[in-house]
């Protein structure tokens, strides 16, 4: 699904058309509260940002409060209060605000993670900083700057788009992984023996190289061609599952199998003019 869809989904299923105004804390921001707007300007939100210090006033459908202790979509008070995630670390703002539209089930697993590592971060929590949250604090006025409100509220409006940016290329990343592992799932559901035969090409390794008894898989090539590779022993591995047989490695094409066309001279993958071909060469693997 392209994240344009996504988005008007959402958008649509939480009204955010309502949201008139946009209240999140002022002075020194974060990527929690930085990546909250970024989201909802990418849901379609133009509302005015309102930089203050503490809750004033109750929120309604047209006001929408992050990052304040007493909001809705904060995390300022005590722990055990805090709503927390599997690992006993704690949601942040971006945290709550995404599980509050439902993005961390529609956009994919990887988009899920990157918003926890966001929240662990802003809480002093997790073993790793996400360098979004390097990039966001870098916008802040520097001590030798104009540190004025207009110029922090500038700066935050850069830090703002700067997220909406990397946002967008982590959930169409996370997405397009949901995508290519349901396909590799699909396609080990249906093999029979050690080939596997996917569609078209998507990212298979960290599906299909789970299952130790397949060997190769093979797929449409860019070049309108078909090409075999071979299962790693785990992801990422030089170590293959089994082997072409020593004589095609680096042969020349009249040296291989009818309508073999190609094999790498390290043996792990092969490339041909007909599926029937590729496959016929794939179950040869041992």
């Amino acid at each position: 699904m392209e994240i344009k869809t996504i988005m008007e989904n959402v958008a649509k299923n939480h009204k955010i058309e309502e949201i008139k105004l946009i209240k999140t804390h002022g002075g020194l921001f974060h990527a929690d509260e930085v990546c909250c707007v970024a989201i909802l300007r990418m849901l379609g939100c133009t509302a005015y940002v309102d930089r203050v210090f503490k809750l004033d006033g109750d929120e309604d459908e047209s006001v929408l409060t992050l990052d304040i202790l007493g909001a809705k979509f904060d995390h300022h008070m005590a722990k055990d209060m805090c709503p927390a995630y599997e690992d006993g670390t704690h949601y942040a703002s971006f945290g709550l605000l995404c599980q509050h539209l439902g993005l961390t089930e529609v956009c994919g697993e990887e988009f899920a993670a990157f918003v926890k590592a966001v929240d662990n971060s802003d809480n002093g929590e997790g073993e790793t900083r996400p360098y979004i949250s390097e990039v966001v604090s870098s916008f802040n006025p520097s001590w030798n700057e104009d540190g004025s409100p207009l110029a922090r509220k500038e700066a935050f409006e850069q830090a703002v788009d700067i997220a909406k940016t990397l946002l967008e290329r982590v959930i169409i990343s996370s997405v397009a992984k949901a995508e290519a592992d349901a396909i590799a799932t699909e396609a080990l559901e249906k093999s029979t023996d050690a080939v596997v035969e996917l569609e078209k090409f998507v990212p298979w390794e960290g599906i299909i190289t789970a299952d130790k008894g397949k060997k190769v898989v093979v797929f449409k090539g860019l070049r309108n061609d078909w090409n075999a590779r071979l299962v790693p022993v785990e992801p990422g591995s030089f170590e293959t599952a089994a082997h072409f047989p020593k004589e095609w490695w680096g042969a020349k094409q009249e040296n291989l199998p009818e309508g073999i066309t190609f094999c790498h001279a390290s043996g792990f993958m092969l490339a041909g003019t007909t599926r029937e071909a590729v496959l016929a060469a794939a179950r040869m693997a041992e």
